[in-house]
């Protein structure tokens, strides 16, 4: 697979970077995870709820860049996962690792048939930190 990474969007804290808490992160990495894939893997999904999940998770600015993805129909695949099939045994592998160099960059992954991996940004905001943004495979 040819995986091609795309510009990033701005941090809204890129001056304050050392202020960045790795145990902070990875909570909220794993809380946004655990609820974003149990909720995804019901039958029949409740977009009420999973669009308020990834409100409360991400950055206005990721959200509508990947709402315009999907309306120029760039995306088939569920960009916070990097997987067209959700299942919440997901979970039982999932892992947070923080990037070596930068402390706003994080690898979330779970194996679930294959190593998935998605590579992601973090923001911290007045209410706390969000995704900011996610490395895109394919475009």
């Amino acid at each position: 697979m040819c995986i091609i990474f795309i510009g990033t969007l701005s941090c809204k804290n890129t001056s304050g970077q050392d202020n960045y808490s790795e145990k902070q992160i990875v909570s909220m990495l794993k809380g946004f995870y655990t609820a974003y894939i149990t909720e995804n893997s019901k039958i029949p999904e409740n977009k009420v709820k999973l669009d308020s999940i990834k409100s409360i998770y991400c950055t206005e600015e990721l959200l509508n860049y990947i709402k315009k993805k999907f309306q120029e129909r760039v995306l088939d695949y569920d960009p916070f996962l990097n997987a067209q099939m959700i299942d919440t045994r997901m979970l039982e592998t999932l892992m947070v690792q923080k990037d070596s160099l930068k402390n706003n960059v994080f690898y979330v992954s779970y194996k679930y048939g294959a190593l998935n991996t998605i590579k992601l940004t973090v923001a911290k905001e007045k209410s706390g930190y969000k995704i900011d943004h996610i490395f895109l495979v394919g475009l």
